[in-house]
């Protein structure tokens, strides 16, 4: 009876993930497109689950999250790093002196610029449209198990 206890809530709770990650990224709106019954099934099945299950689907979600972006943030100091050595390289061996723009092109590198710093500005208040404090302080108040379980399986993410 314990085994299949928590095998039922081990299911209900890998079941699960995916609706929590959707509470948690609004953007998804999962329950607005073609995977309405999936959404429906998945939150009455994370409903459903005891205080125990939420707290073990917030702490697996908790720990993937934190995986993907340790990994994502380690990928980026690497590409980052392999461009500066690069660049260095191309210095020293005086490429980089040598390449010219001709002066007709001032104004497409410009408004490529400028386009560029709208996308980074895009794109960062979009992510702060989205996880605005007061959108996750009323999450972590409505699920409060599910939140500590998040931030426990962060915690254990980033330090394994």
């Amino acid at each position: 009876p314990c085994c299949t206890k928590m095998r039922a809530t081990l299911s209900k709770t890998l079941y699960s993930i995916f609706l929590l990650l959707a509470l948690l990224a609004p953007t998804a709106r999962a329950q607005d497109g073609p995977f309405a019954s999936t959404y429906d099934y998945l939150k009455q099945k994370y409903d459903d689950l005891p205080e125990n299950g939420k707290l073990a689907t917030g702490a697996v979600a908790g720990f993937g999250v934190s995986r993907v972006a340790i990994k994502s943030a380690v990928t980026v100091v690497k590409v980052a790093g392999a461009a500066f050595v690069a660049t260095e390289a191309l210095n020293a061996a005086g490429v980089l002196d040598e390449i010219k723009f001709p002066d007709s092109l001032s104004d497409e590198k410009e408004n490529l610029k400028r386009r560029a710093l709208n996308m980074a500005y895009g794109f960062r208040n979009g992510i702060r449209e989205k996880f605005k404090p007061e959108t996750l302080r009323s999450f972590m108040e409505t699920d409060r198990m599910a939140s500590i379980g998040f931030a426990s399986g962060a915690f254990l993410g980033f330090v394994v």
